[in-house]
């Protein structure tokens, strides 16, 4: 038997007997805590300056002094090897995004299989591909 949460477009699911807790929620993640581990699910907004926002709220919760993940659609590469086709990415936006990554002491967990997770299925040189979506994790 599965437990699912709905969060918008989202849904997190465990099996019965797991304890989860709510722990945080916003327009652009849902995070929760099972046992000592806290877990976050992200869907950021397209939007530089709401994403943004997402950063702060996530920083608050990388104070805590326990393992942590962060997973999802980041809507943003944290180099230009992350995307092929389409102008540059955004500097600014890139290095907000890294700045939350190491501030947090947070580390891109190993991915197998496709390069880019994202394709915005256009023809020609109008095709672009990205990695925007992506498991960060802490050692603690």
């Amino acid at each position: 038997m599965i437990l699912l949460v709905k969060w918008e477009i989202f849904g997190v699911c465990w099996r019965v007997g797991t304890v989860v807790t709510p722990y945080a929620l916003s327009q652009q993640h849902i995070t929760v805590k099972s046992g000592n581990l806290v877990l976050s699910f992200v869907h950021a907004n397209s939007a530089y300056g709401i994403r943004r926002s997402l950063w702060l709220e996530l920083s608050q919760l990388g104070l805590v002094a326990e393992p942590w993940a962060v997973v999802g659609d980041f809507n943003i590469v944290s180099t230009v090897s992350e995307r092929k086709g389409g102008g540059t990415p955004c500097f600014t936006a890139m290095t907000d995004f890294n700045y939350f990554i190491h501030s947090n002491a947070l580390f891109d967990s190993t991915t197998m299989g496709f390069k880019y997770s994202w394709c915005n299925k256009r023809m020609g040189n109008r095709k672009m591909y990205q990695k925007i979506d992506r498991m960060l994790v802490n050692q603690r």
